[in-house]
């Protein structure tokens, strides 16, 4: 899970901390107010793209250990009815589809008792599947070098706590 705050950035898993960063200036994510809802595209874009990569390294590997090995059992089928599976027989060539379909797969392995686990985000397991397999997905597949994908995933995974306070 990842929490932001104005003095700092917490990074979670299952009550274990896995980092918190306070070096990081959480108020140049934040802003003066220690509401998450002061959060912005543009702050959280510059911190994913600014922060000490060693800060948000050992979160990344985890996430895509967690996440990918369920979307990749997903997509072995046995869960559901198979509809990532379905969506990559459908349009087998685009990246977009394979993202969509992996994406799709995790959760739906989640959702119908795959006891594997994942990094959350925002209180999600299945937003952290979507927050991040895609992300995964598309770096593998264009090649994009392991600290980009882990900038992506911190830029999505933020992003996507800034979302979650608008919709609930």
């Amino acid at each position: 899970m990842i929490k932001a705050s104005k003095k700092s950035i917490e990074i979670s898993q299952d009550n274990y901390l896995l980092g918190l960063h306070t070096e990081v200036k959480a108020e140049n994510i934040i802003g003066e107010s220690s509401s998450p809802t002061k959060l912005s595209v543009e702050n959280i874009f510059a911190f994913a793209n600014e922060v000490e990569l060693s800060k948000i390294e050992k979160f990344a590997r985890r996430q895509i250990e967690c996440n990918m090995a369920i979307a990749e059992k997903g997509m072995e089928g046995g869960f559901g009815i198979g509809i990532g599976k379905e969506m990559l027989a459908m349009n087998p060539g685009s990246v977009f589809t394979k993202m969509k379909a992996f994406a799709a797969a995790g959760s739906e392995a989640r959702m119908c008792g795959c006891n594997m686990p994942v990094i959350i985000t925002s209180g999600s397991g299945n937003q952290g599947i979507a927050s991040s397999v895609p992300v995964i997905v598309y770096a593998r597949e264009k090649g994009i070098p392991e600290e980009k994908m882990f900038r992506a995933l911190a830029f999505s995974s933020l992003l996507t706590v800034f979302q979650k306070e608008y919709i609930g």
